[in-house]
């Protein structure tokens, strides 16, 4: 089992700080800027835990257009790498949004004033997923797939 799974958040988004990274060159570490910023990580990692979940369940579904079928424990193993990436970006980035002192998420603002664990944090994020003051009625992201 992975270590770093039982160490609070908090001190694997430290260590994440001081290089253990995945580098991606397309997208530099920067504190949020903006609750969208901080929103579209945030469901970028609950859609990654979403595709996790479905490939180790043996439930994703596939199309006509899907030109070959890979192996499973191989889309499993993307599906876990792209996950800790996008926890790793998530957790780093909010680390050091909290240290800059600048800006400070909204969510963030409900988090400690309610004292809400990470898992809570991500429940939040993945209601946020579903709510459109805007709407018309019309069905939200994973309401359009079920």
């Amino acid at each position: 089992m992975d270590r770093s799974a039982t160490k609070p958040w908090n001190e694997v988004a430290s260590e994440n700080e001081a290089g253990n990274v995945p580098n991606d060159d397309s997208d530099e570490m920067t504190p949020f800027k903006s609750d969208l910023e901080y929103l579209a990580d945030g469901i970028a990692l609950i859609v990654a835990a979403a595709e996790l979940c479905n490939k180790r369940s043996g439930k994703e579904e596939y199309t006509i257009f899907d030109s070959r079928k890979k192996n499973e424990a191989s889309e499993q193993r993307e599906a876990e790498l792209k996950h800790k990436k996008a926890e790793s970006k998530f957790k780093v980035r909010l680390q050091m949004t909290l240290k800059g002192g600048v800006f400070f998420p909204r969510l963030e603002r409900l988090v400690k004033r309610l004292g809400l664990s990470h898992f809570e944090r991500l429940i939040v994020l993945a209601l946020s997923m579903y709510y459109n003051p805007y709407s018309t009625g019309e069905k939200l992201f994973f309401s359009q797939t079920y």
